[in-house]
């Protein structure tokens, strides 16, 4: 299906950090041609710390865009080349003040992969 897909064209219109926003356009296989606007912000990761059987984790945080506090699981950017698994460490004791126990269990999850209007 993605191989139907023609990329036109990627222009950045604005980076900073890991951050880059850009806009792709594309020919679907109809012959239409679109724009999307893509949000680039580098690698993240999010940790689901349960601190006992029945009770989860969560951190607050002030979120500008919201103008308030938002109750999040704890996670955030890697640094550059920085191991997944470690930064999901590394955001559990800075955000919430916990250590995990080392765990082989890690999933990928891509949260944002929908053009929203």
């Amino acid at each position: 299906m993605n191989a139907a897909w023609t990329r036109l064209s990627s222009s950045v219109h604005y980076a900073r950090g890991t951050l880059t926003l850009r806009e792709d356009a594309w020919r679907l296989p109809d012959g239409q041609e679109v724009v999307y606007a893509v949000l680039a912000v580098g690698v993240t990761v999010g940790v689901l710390p349960f601190v006992d059987a029945t009770r989860v984790l969560l951190v607050g945080q002030y979120r500008h865009l919201l103008g308030a506090v938002s109750w999040e699981l704890p996670g955030g950017g890697a640094h550059g080349g920085e191991d997944p698994l470690v930064a999901a460490q590394r955001e559990l004791r800075e955000e919430g003040g916990y250590r995990a126990r080392p765990t082989p269990t890690s999933t990928r999850l891509r949260t944002a992969t929908r053009r929203t209007a």
